[in-house]
């Protein structure tokens, strides 16, 4: 499973949503978005 996805989103201009889907089988310990937030 893949964690990181630095090369795919390198190459975006601006990302305006994201999206977290959660499944019942699983939990989440931690959702972590790094960025800077534009006017």
């Amino acid at each position: 499973t893949r964690h990181v996805f630095v090369d795919e989103i390198k190459d975006c201009d601006v990302v305006t949503h994201i999206r977290f889907s959660i499944f019942p089988d699983g939990g989440v310990s931690r959702l972590r978005l790094f960025g800077r937030i534009k006017d």
